[in-house]
């Protein structure tokens, strides 16, 4: 019985035409992307994997980022994107998009380093002229980070009543439980228009430590200075091992908090 309901759906028709039968990949519809801004953190050097970070907003939450690209032309920085809609019903919302996207300089098959310069990003669907312009510094330095930084996977920021300063707090995993961020080294900076960059330093281990090995789960406080406006600000969190936890946040102050963390 269920074979031949089936078949007869099929051959009479059901509301809609025959591509609701199609699946989702072949019905969704793929176009050209374009962001809005783009992020670019400061501080890379020429032994580094640079990126820069995208973002923008798609009319409703059927839409999805489908595939990104960078690549080095001629000391410029070309990148293109496509996104793709689901049909169907939506939720006539603004939904944001974001991410990072690394950089790679592949000569012969392999990933060499962007030598010290002033690299123009540009993006395949805006010809006009440049999103922004990465900075590459050089260093004599064999280490990929100047400091070592705690594994960060998340982050809030709110305000907090007692001191009226807005607070980022950011959670990791640590490997042992002699690492601890180090607050007085950490840096919590404004580094660009709507860019906060923040470096959640480790304290160094004390020679003859005793460390335990396993899983110590963390949250650290970090005061964001009062010199920063209030504002949404995208905070590029640099994490260990050269890589970036990268998230949209509302700083505040009191005038705006309206009572928030009383």
């Amino acid at each position: 019985m269920f074979h031949t309901v089936s078949f007869l759906l099929l051959t009479i028709g059901a509301p809609g035409d025959s591509s609701d039968f199609l699946p989702v990949e072949e019905k969704r519809k793929t176009f050209e992307l374009a962001p809005d801004q783009i992020f670019i953190p400061k501080g890379f050097d020429d032994n580094d994997t640079p990126q820069f970070i995208y973002a923008g907003e798609f009319p409703n939450n059927c839409y999805r980022v489908d595939n990104t690209r960078a690549e080095l032309k001629n000391g410029q920085i070309i990148f293109g994107m496509t996104a793709f809609k689901y049909p169907g019903a939506c939720i006539e919302s603004t939904t944001a998009y974001y991410d990072a996207i690394d950089i790679h300089n592949m000569v012969d098959g392999v990933d060499k380093p962007l030598e010290e310069g002033d690299y123009p990003i540009w993006n395949t669907k805006k010809h006009d002229k440049p999103m922004g312009v990465l900075h590459i510094h050089h260093t004599d330095s064999p280490k990929r980070d100047d400091f070592n930084y705690a594994p960060i996977n998340s982050s809030v920021v709110f305000f907090d009543a007692n001191s009226q300063r807005s607070v980022l707090i950011v959670f990791g995993l640590f490997t042992d439980s002699c690492q601890h961020v180090d607050i007085e080294k950490s840096r919590v900076m404004l580094t660009g228009k709507n860019l906060i960059e923040v470096l959640p330093i480790l304290q160094d281990v004390e020679e003859g430590a005793v460390c335990k090995k396993g899983d110590h789960p963390f949250q650290q406080k970090l005061m964001i200075p009062e010199s920063i406006p209030a504002g949404r600000y995208m905070f590029h969190i640099r994490t260990a091992n050269g890589h970036s936890f990268n998230k949209f946040d509302l700083v505040q102050r009191e005038s705006e908090s309206d009572g928030l963390g009383k």
